[in-house]
């Protein structure tokens, strides 16, 4: 994200689970003008792997994931889900970022691992 000129998210984002209690927990967050975005980067181990589904099946894995969407959907907030496959095509994680309101960066990122400051803040230092 940052690589591609996307605002540094928050990560392990709370959100109030408002019927029965506690929180849930998103992958990455950003505050927008309309609400929080969550997002979510789904592998699909956590379908399969014993010690990731506590002896569930993938349905059961899938209707508590709805449920939970469902839950953080009540707290105002918007859910995007990605994946890591997702992540390693530029152009097309690009389009998921936009389409959600993903909100730019201030400075550009480079894959070399620097980092420049976008025109409107040329010349501040880093």
């Amino acid at each position: 994200m940052l690589l591609l000129g996307y605002e540094l998210p928050d990560l392990q984002v709370a959100v109030p689970n408002k019927i029965e209690g506690g929180f849930y927990y998103g992958d990455f967050g950003w505050k927008r003008p309309n609400g929080l975005l969550l997002g979510e980067l789904d592998g699909r181990d956590k379908y399969t792997d014993p010690e990731m589904t506590d002896g569930k099946s993938a349905a059961e894995v899938i209707a508590d994931e709805r449920l939970r969407e469902s839950r953080v959907s009540a707290a105002q907030a918007t859910v995007m889900r990605f994946s890591f496959k997702d992540m390693m095509l530029d152009d097309q994680f690009r389009r998921i970022l936009d389409t959600h309101g993903v909100p730019r960066a201030s400075r550009e990122y480079y894959r070399d691992g620097g980092a420049r400051f976008a025109p409107t803040l040329a010349g501040t230092a880093i």
